[in-house]
């Protein structure tokens, strides 16, 4: 009997101390404080502006989405979603901003340290990254610790552009011709001399397997990465006509539409430019591409 009573005893105890501690929980929860209510972040967030190292990349809300501000081109939904989240993350601890904490918690040198600017008003300045995975933000006279996420202080276009849209807009039931100028440049391990277009058809493109690697190389075809290109660039590509140019030829109902487009290969990356002079836009592509078009280049 005096077991039962034990185990009786212990498990009130148990239960007891349970619902205390879901209660202190429950309180700690309704306690916490967003970083963007901490920061006094009233307004939505329209433009951030990253600072790392050397590198500067600034996002500014636009109709259709963020668009980086150097290239003028959308910036990845989930990145900037990730920023976002990033302001919505409840605050784990504060800390005094004193030259203690400055020195421990990797803000010995401000003017160096990562930073996020909000709505052209709002920095935050970034310190170190512990080992659960928590970073320090410093915003005026307080440090926050709160969770950081992979990839939020990365300046760099290459990580930021949209790569959900493909430059070329075509599908696999659609019918075009492809027609190739300029297979004289390639030379050495490709091709040289003097070369006459290359014409291809819609109907040799899909009943002939040999096209079928070039015909599928513009199907799905993201950018990893844009360049804008300066007018000196632009004079040069087009005075001295050192590139590819692809003519691809969508058949609509009345007529035949030609889409141009330039490209070359510089050291190991490979460009694609629309052929039209106003673009000063071009992304850099996998170098299969380049091959693929090369290996119908004939003498």
């Amino acid at each position: 009997m005096k077991k039962i009573i034990i185990i009786i005893v212990i498990l009130c105890f148990l239960t007891v101390t349970n619902i205390l501690i879901n209660s202190n929980s429950s309180e700690l929860k309704k306690e916490m404080v967003l970083l963007s209510e901490a920061i006094n972040l009233t307004d939505p967030a329209s433009s951030f502006e990253i600072t790392n190292r050397d590198k500067k990349l600034k996002l500014v809300q636009e109709e259709s989405c963020y668009k980086i501000k150097s290239i003028d081109y959308c910036a990845d939904d989930k990145k900037v979603k990730l920023l976002k989240k990033f302001l919505n993350n409840n605050i784990k601890d504060i800390y005094k901003n004193s030259e203690e904490n400055i020195n421990r918690l990797g803000f010995n040198s401000v003017g160096k340290s990562p930073s996020i600017i909000i709505n052209e008003n709002k920095t935050l300045f970034f310190g170190n990254i512990n080992k659960y995975n928590e970073i320090y933000v410093l915003q005026d006279n307080k440090i926050y610790k709160v969770l950081y996420y992979k990839g939020l202080l990365d300046a760099s276009t290459k990580q930021w552009i949209d790569k959900s849209k493909p430059i070329i807009s075509l599908f696999e039931n659609d019918k075009f011709d492809i027609e190739i100028q300029g297979c004289g440049i390639l030379g050495g391990d490709i091709v040289a001399g003097d070369i006459a277009p290359i014409s291809i058809e819609h109907k040799d493109l899909v009943s002939n397997q040999k096209y079928s690697i070039l015909r599928n190389s513009f199907f799905d075809l993201y950018a990893s990465d844009l360049r804008i290109m300066t007018h000196d660039e632009l004079e040069v590509l087009y005075s001295k006509y050192k590139t590819l140019r692809i003519f691809l030829s969508p058949h609509t109902k009345n007529k035949k539409v030609d889409y141009y487009y330039h490209i070359w290969k510089e050291d190991h990356l490979v460009y694609l430019k629309p052929g039209n002079r106003l673009s000063n836009r071009a992304f850099i592509i996998p170098n299969s591409v380049y091959k693929n078009i090369g290996l119908h280049c004939k003498k």
